[in-house]
C-alpha cells in the first residue's frame, strides 16, 4: 500500500453558493488554514473510497469504473472534502479537469459545493465555478483578511428559493440574475485587486439573501471598519465570513488570509 501525506488548504465560497444548483456562478478561495492528511491507497479488485455523501460516492465510483481505476483509498482525518481532494490529487488535476462535465452535470446541493471546493483547494487561489460549465482560476490578490466563524454543517437553500419563486414569480428571475452578476463582478474585483468593491458585493448579496429568507437581517454581524459581511448558507459548511483589513480581530472569529497555495505533498 502506497502512503503519502498531503497538506490541504481550506477553501470557502465567497459569493454565490446559495444559487449554484440553478447554474449561477460561485466564487471560491483558499485560505491559509491547512490540514495535514495521511493518505494510503492501493490497487484493488473493488473500488473503496471513504466518502459518506451518497451522491458523490456513486458518481466517483462510476467515474473510476469508466476510467478502469480500481482503487482502495484510506485517509486520516476522515472527511468528504479531504477524501475527494486527496483522490483528485492521486488521479491528477488535469485528468479531472478534462472530465469535469462528467461530474458537474450530475452533482447538486452540498455535493456540488464539495466538488468545487476540492478543485479550488487543488489549484489554490481564487476560482469562479459554474454548474454545466466548469471552473476558472482568477489571477488576482485581495489585500485583506477574512474573519471566519463556520461549522461543518450541511445545508441546502433549494426549498426556500423555490418557495420564493412560487410566491414572487415576477421578482424571481431578476433577483437570481442579479445574484449571478454579483458573483461575476466579484471575480472582476478580485482580478483587479479591488478589496472595497468585493466587500460591497458581499454586502449586496447578503441583502438579497435576506429577501429570499435564506438569512435573517439580525444574524448579520455588524463590524465597524469591515469591508463586507457574508453568510454561507448552502453546501457542506455554513456560517459567517467578514472581509476586514489585515490584523483585524473581532470577538470569537478566527482570522485568516487568502492564499494561492494549493495541495502539496509533504514528508
Amino acid at each position: 500500500m502506497e502512503k503519502i501525506k498531503l497538506r490541504i488548504p481550506f477553501s470557502i465560497p465567497i459569493l454565490g453558493e446559495a444559487f449554484a444548483d440553478i447554474n449561477n456562478p460561485v466564487v471560491f478561495s483558499t485560505i491559509n488554514f491547512f490540514t495535514d492528511v495521511s493518505v494510503s491507497f492501493k490497487n484493488s479488485s473493488e473500488i473503496q473510497v471513504p466518502i459518506s455523501n451518497l451522491l458523490i460516492k456513486k458518481i466517483i465510483t462510476n467515474y473510476l469504473k469508466k476510467k478502469g481505476i480500481f482503487l482502495e483509498i484510506n485517509i486520516n482525518p476522515v472527511n468528504d472534502f479531504f477524501a475527494l481532494t486527496s483522490l483528485f490529487y492521486i488521479i491528477g488535476i488535469e485528468e479531472i479537469e478534462n472530465d469535469i462535465t462528467f461530474f458537474i452535470n450530475k452533482l447538486k446541493n452540498s455535493a456540488l459545493i464539495i466538488f468545487f471546493r476540492a478543485l479550488t483547494s487543488l489549484s489554490g487561489g481564487f476560482t469562479i465555478c459554474r454548474k454545466n460549465e466548469g471552473i476558472i482560476s482568477i489571477d488576482g490578490k485581495i489585500n485583506a483578511s477574512l474573519l471566519i466563524n463556520i461549522k461543518n454543517k450541511k445545508k441546502s437553500s433549494y426549498r426556500l428559493i423555490r418557495k420564493f419563486e412560487n410566491n414572487f414569480p415576477e421578482l424571481y428571475n431578476p433577483l437570481v440574475h442579479t445574484i449571478g452578476h454579483i458573483a461575476i463582478e466579484g471575480g472582476k474585483a478580485i482580478r483587479d485587486g479591488m478589496t472595497e468593491r468585493l466587500g460591497n458585493l458581499m454586502n449586496i448579496e447578503s441583502m438579497i439573501l435576506c429577501i429570499f429568507n435564506l438569512i435573517k437581517p439580525k444574524s448579520l454581524p455588524i463590524v465597524k471598519n469591515s469591508y463586507g459581511v457574508k453568510m454561507i448558507v448552502a453546501g457542506d459548511i455554513t456560517g459567517s465570513i467578514i472581509l476586514v483589513p489585515r490584523n483585524f480581530l473581532y470577538k470569537n472569529y478566527q482570522s485568516f488570509d487568502f492564499t494561492d497555495i494549493g495541495v502539496r505533498e509533504i514528508e
